[in-house]
């Protein structure tokens, strides 16, 4: 291989670890990052593709003349990527989810109808059909290709949801505490009321004693 080759080869070799640098740090890196936002850690099957992605591209300068064994090292290394990727975008499929269901149950005897005017509740169940409909369409998928998209798309739905949700969090909190303080007082009520009926009946029949004597 005369100097040009060999320089080619450079190129091609240079350009490809350049792709896969900037695929970590611009597509990896931004989803760790909503993963450890949104649940605080760091799964160890991300970390375990991490170290060998990374472990991957170090020996390419270990051997740095052999064409052949770079080429392996990098489609390797792209393949931990990969599945990196896809880890990412499974687990913040289900941390999402997740907070939706718990969602749910917060709201379970909770009118969100009153939110917004009624706005709120007709966006919310819009938006949360799409996302189960991605959803659904994920968990169907057979191939790489197919996972990345469908599981990206199920993350994007499910997080635009649960901005959502959370620009209006304050007022449902605040419709769920007028709702329970509803409920406290119609239960005190309740119980006064039965406590007064109780004495009412007790005096009544200390007045039918008092009688009889």
């Amino acid at each position: 291989m005369d100097a040009k080759e060999n320089q080619v080869v450079k190129d091609e070799i240079f350009t490809k670890i350049h792709d896969l640098n900037y695929s970590y740090e611009n597509v990896v890196k931004v989803l760790l990052a909503t993963i450890e936002s949104l649940d605080e850690r760091m799964p160890i099957s991300i970390f375990n593709e991490s170290r060998a992605f990374t472990d991957h591209l170090a020996r390419c300068y270990v051997n740095s003349t052999d064409r052949e064994y770079i080429n392996e090292q990098l489609d390797r290394a792209e393949r931990h990527l990969n599945r990196m990727i896809m880890d990412c975008y499974k687990e913040l499929f289900i941390i999402y989810y997740r907070r939706i269901e718990e969602f749910k149950k917060y709201i379970r005897r909770v009118d969100i109808s009153y939110v917004s005017d009624g706005k709120f509740y007709v966006t919310y169940k819009t938006l949360l059909g799409d996302a189960e409909i991605k959803k659904i369409e994920a968990k169907k998928c057979v191939s790489y290709e197919e996972d990345y998209l469908k599981f990206e798309e199920a993350c994007a739905a499910y997080s635009k949801l649960d901005g959502y949700i959370q620009e209006h969090l304050i007022d449902i909190q605040r419709i769920k505490l007028k709702s329970n303080g509803k409920k406290i007082i119609a239960f005190l009520a309740w119980l006064l009321t039965t406590i007064l009926s109780a004495v009412l009946v007790s005096l009544n029949g200390l007045r039918v004693c008092y009688d009889v004597e």
